[in-house]
């Protein structure tokens, strides 16, 4: 009699426990098949459009149950390559940056230390409104750039 509060004190805790590991645990099982993907990306090699698509697709899952800073980073940068596999000018490929830059602005709103993900939101926020005129005034303006006479 004494070990019943105990007993129940340990079955609500590791209740408890299990309740809030489960979202994670789902989103790491439903994001599986992203994982030879991304090591592909990483690893510097060519990437098949249908495998961005399970990648996205995947990603999408995983934060459907529970969201992070390298999941969304993940998919900004899953739609911006598949972006780039789209030709210039096409609806699908101007949808396509448009969602990596949001999805991007969220990882880096929950995980702002990614500098990868500051440069990728930076070239997908260029292709999408095109190079800035910011650097040709630059010229004008600073000195030591000027050439000595």
């Amino acid at each position: 009699m004494k070990r019943l509060p105990a007993v129940i004190l340990s079955l609500l805790a590791g209740a408890s426990l299990i309740a809030l590991g489960a979202p994670r645990m789902i989103a790491a099982f439903a994001m599986i098949p992203s994982g030879p993907v991304l090591q592909q990306i990483q690893s510097l090699q060519p990437v098949e459009t249908e495998d961005l698509e399970i990648l996205i697709a995947s990603q999408r899952r995983g934060l459907w149950w529970s969201s992070s800073g390298r999941k969304w980073t993940d998919l900004g940068l899953a739609q911006m390559l598949m972006a780039e596999k789209k030709s210039p000018g096409d609806d699908e490929r101007t949808r396509l940056i448009d969602d990596a830059i949001e999805s991007l602005k969220s990882g880096l709103a929950v995980a702002p230390a990614s500098p990868f993900a500051w440069t990728r939101l930076a070239y997908a926020e260029v292709v999408a409104a095109g190079p800035s005129p910011g650097p040709a005034d630059c010229e004008l303006l600073c000195p030591w750039r000027r050439p000595r006479t």
